[in-house]
């Protein structure tokens, strides 16, 4: 407090050097508060542009995941199916060997039946007319698609009569 009064010259040479001093780190305070500041936003940006990148990334790698699993399902699925056709047609091929097997004496009976009809009808001297599926429609029908049709011919042979 003695310095004021004893030189006071000294004195306001100082304060004023203290004050230039001030402004100076004042000065250089608000350009390192700038600075932070900037550096802060940059921070930020650099913040968000690597969270988008990250986020791209992921949805990315998960649309090639969830396309690699569609993918290796519809094989799973493809090579099932194709399993279970094979294991269908098989069945269904056991079934016909079965049918075939059990109507086999039936069939040959039948052949048979047809052979001795075709000799009994050459010793008679029939015609080979009387063979034929349409000579049995007309004169002995055994079902309701024989007795339709025996019926559709005498009408078209009546309608036909007149002209």
């Amino acid at each position: 407090m003695g310095l004021e009064i004893e030189h006071p010259q000294q004195f306001l040479e100082e304060a004023k050097q203290a004050v230039a001093a001030y402004q100076v780190v004042s000065g250089q305070l608000k350009a390192q508060r700038e600075e932070e500041r900037q550096a802060a936003t940059t921070l930020e940006k650099l913040r968000k542009e690597t969270q988008e990148r990250i986020q791209k990334t992921v949805k990315a790698r998960g649309e090639e995941i969830t396309a690699t699993y569609d993918k290796q399902l519809s094989q799973v699925d493809g090579r099932l199916k194709k399993a279970q056709d094979e294991r269908e047609r098989a069945r269904k091929e056991g079934v016909k060997g079965r049918i075939r097997k059990e109507t086999e004496p039936l069939v040959t009976e039948n052949r048979e039946l047809r052979r001795q009809l075709a000799a009994i009808l050459k010793k008679d001297h029939a015609p080979a007319f009387c063979k034929t599926g349409v000579f049995y429609t007309l004169f002995r029908p055994s079902g309701f698609g024989e007795i339709f049709a025996c019926l559709l011919t005498f009408v078209l042979i009546f309608a036909a009569l007149p002209f």
